[in-house]
C-alpha cells in the first residue's frame, strides 16, 4: 500500500506520512507538490508528481479558508484531477483533500482507497464551509477505511454517521534520557497565526528561563509581527532533526497549546 501525501512540507501530516512509508514494507510516499521541509527522508521511497509554483487561482482558493498558514498551504485542485491518472494500485491519502484523488480513483477504475483524516470539516458551522463539508462527506462515503488521530475527530465523523478507526501518532524511544536539563521552556510547531504566538510570547515574560519557540513559521509578515512584540522570546526557524532532538534534550519543560486543533497537538 502507498501513502500519498498533497504537500512536502512541515507540519504533523507530513511527520505521519513520511514514517507510514518508512515503516511499512514496500510503500512508496506519493507527494503532489514539495515545499519547505527538513524531515529525514532517508529509507523513504519517494516520488513527487508535479513541480512549480501552485496556480494564481488556487492560492486565491485556498486563502478563503486559511490564509494565515501561507501560499505552501494551497489546495491544488488541478494536480488532485491529474493524480487520478498517475496513481496505481491501493493507496492511504492523507486528508480529506488528496482523498479526492482516491474518490477520482475509485470512480474511474473501481479501486479501494482509506483516507486519514488529521481535521475533519464536518462540524464547521459557517456557510463558506459548505463546499469543503459536501466534498469530505463524498471522500468518507466511498472510503474503504478512514483512520483519524483523535478521538475528538472520530466523534465528529461518528456523528455524521462515519466509523474510524483512531490511530495516534507513535514515536521512536530513546534509549536514554538526559535528566540533566537547562532552564528552558520549549514550544514546537508549525506557527501561525491561528497556533496564537503570542500567548507564548506572554509566557516568556513571566518565567524565570528561556523560552524558546522552535519550528517554521508559515507566513514571514507573522514571524516579523511577533518578533517585534516579544523580542527576548527565542525564535529559532527551521531546524533540522538533530536540531531539534538537541533542544528536547535540553529543555525542562515542553508547552503545546492546541488551538483550533481536533488532532492530538503534539510536540514531537
Amino acid at each position: 500500500m502507498d501513502i500519498v501525501l498533497r504537500i512536502l512540507w512541515t507540519g504533523g501530516v507530513t511527520r505521519v506520512a513520511l514514517e507510514e512509508a518508512r515503516n511499512i514494507p514496500g510503500s512508496k510516499l506519493i507527494v503532489y507538490r514539495r515545499a519547505r521541509t527538513y524531515y529525514d527522508l532517508s529509507n523513504v521511497n519517494l516520488q513527487v508528481l508535479f513541480e512549480g509554483k501552485s496556480k494564481a487561482i488556487y492560492r486565491f482558493i485556498t486563502s478563503i479558508y486559511a490564509g494565515h498558514r501561507g501560499d505552501e498551504a494551497t489546495v491544488d485542485l488541478d494536480r488532485i484531477i491529474k493524480a487520478r491518472d498517475l496513481i496505481k494500485g491501493p493507496a492511504l491519502f492523507h486528508d480529506q483533500f488528496s482523498g479526492l484523488t482516491g474518490y477520482l480513483r475509485w470512480r474511474k477504475y473501481k479501486e479501494d482507497y482509506g483516507v486519514y483524516i488529521h481535521e475533519t470539516s464536518l462540524d464547521s458551522r459557517s456557510v463558506k464551509w459548505f463546499l469543503p463539508r459536501y466534498l469530505e462527506k463524498i471522500v468518507l462515503s466511498h472510503s474503504r477505511v478512514i483512520i483519524t488521530n483523535s478521538r475528538w475527530n472520530a466523534e465528529i465523523l461518528s456523528s455524521h454517521g462515519f466509523k474510524a478507526e483512531v490511530v495516534y501518532p507513535g514515536c521512536y524511544p530513546k534509549e536514554r534520557i538526559n535528566l540533566d536539563r537547562e532552564r528552558i521552556v520549549l514550544a514546537v510547531s508549525l506557527w501561525d497565526e491561528g497556533r496564537r504566538p503570542e500567548i507564548y510570547g506572554e509566557i516568556a515574560k513571566r518565567i524565570k528561563g528561556k523560552l524558546i519557540m522552535a519550528g517554521s513559521w508559515a507566513r514571514k509578515d507573522t514571524l516579523e509581527e511577533f518578533k517585534r512584540k516579544y523580542g527576548d522570546v527565542i525564535v529559532t526557524g527551521p531546524l533540522k532533526e538533530e536540531e531539534l532532538q538537541n533542544l528536547y534534550n535540553r529543555a525542562s519543560v515542553l508547552i503545546r497549546f492546541g488551538f483550533n486543533e481536533k488532532g492530538p497537538g503534539m510536540g514531537f
